[in-house]
């Protein structure tokens, strides 16, 4: 079931977001990192909700036009989007009903798509854009955060540094036993 799917995928990956800012956020500044998160998701949510409603209703209303055209309904044709948005004012035949649950399943297809793409686009973009390895005092860093953090735990107060002390990057990082 989709609805499923959608459910395991936020169960997910509100929390993993979640935790990845805070952890990202230096401590005296958690509480403006905790409410601007929030902020941002609950406008995305909205923002989200009504661009893919959108699409998903004017993928209906094509959908039902089309089928009531191919059956020479006119009249039900010039009525499609209203028929959409109030199912109520529906002509309650099975015919029809059937060509509102097929429009309807197909605006919530497309919308999911489009869901789905522009979440494989972001995930692409948040991958290219994830920060370099980070050095300690010449070794490589345990935890998270970027260069230009003025603490980070993991290094045990150790200056952060893009390369490891004396080298050339992740070339001389794989000849002392690393990955590159």
């Amino acid at each position: 079931d989709v609805l499923m799917l959608l459910a395991i995928g936020m169960g997910l990956a509100v929390p993993a977001t979640g935790m990845a800012i805070m952890n990202n956020a230096p401590a005296e500044r958690a509480g403006i990192a905790s409410a601007t998160m929030n902020a941002l998701r609950q406008a995305g949510m909205s923002l989200g909700i009504a661009l893919l409603g959108s699409l998903m209703g004017q993928r209906a209303v094509q959908q039902f036009s089309a089928s009531a055209q191919a059956a020479g309904q006119q009249r039900l044709v010039a009525q499609a989007r209203e028929l959409i948005l109030h199912p109520g004012s529906m002509h309650t035949t099975p015919q029809v009903l059937a060509w509102y649950r097929s429009a309807m399943a197909s605006g919530f297809g497309w919308a999911m798509a489009a869901a789905g793409a522009l979440a494989l686009l972001v995930a692409v973009g948040m991958y290219r854009q994830r920060a370099p390895a980070l050095w300690c005092g010449g070794h490589p860093c345990s935890g998270w955060g970027s260069a230009d953090s003025l603490s980070f735990s993991a290094c045990g107060g150790s200056t952060l540094d893009s390369t490891p002390s004396g080298s050339s990057g992740p070339t001389a990082w794989a000849s002392a036993g690393g990955t590159a």
